[in-house]
């Protein structure tokens, strides 16, 4: 199903930006050759291959479960050093969210 396969490119690009931010000994997972900005650049553009695969009409269609959503809590969450990289589609367009403590940008 293709929710399962956005879902999975979501959690492995969180790895990579996660590996990628800190001195962390998994970066020897990474196959030999490559940087995790490569990997993870490579993963994000399969995460919007996969979004324009989905239907332009789906109607109403999550990914998860709605839940309560504050921009203000979800801020006061991160880290001071954290930005959070969101994927989504909004109609016919891909979009991009960077999100730390103290600010929001969107990318379309």
């Amino acid at each position: 199903m293709i929710s399962s396969q956005i879902r999975d490119l979501r959690e492995e690009l969180n790895w990579y930006y996660t590996v990628s931010s800190s001195n962390n000994s998994a970066r020897g997972k990474v196959a030999k050759g490559s940087t995790i900005a490569g990997e993870a650049h490579s993963h994000e553009k399969e995460l919007l291959k996969t979004l324009r695969e989905l239907p332009a009409r789906r109607g109403k269609c999550t990914l998860e479960a709605p839940a309560d959503f504050s921009l203000k809590k979800l801020q006061a969450s991160l880290p001071g050093d954290a930005t959070l990289i969101e994927y989504f589609s909004a109609g016919t367009h891909h979009c991009r969210c960077h999100c730390a403590q103290r600010n929001q940008k969107f990318f379309r």
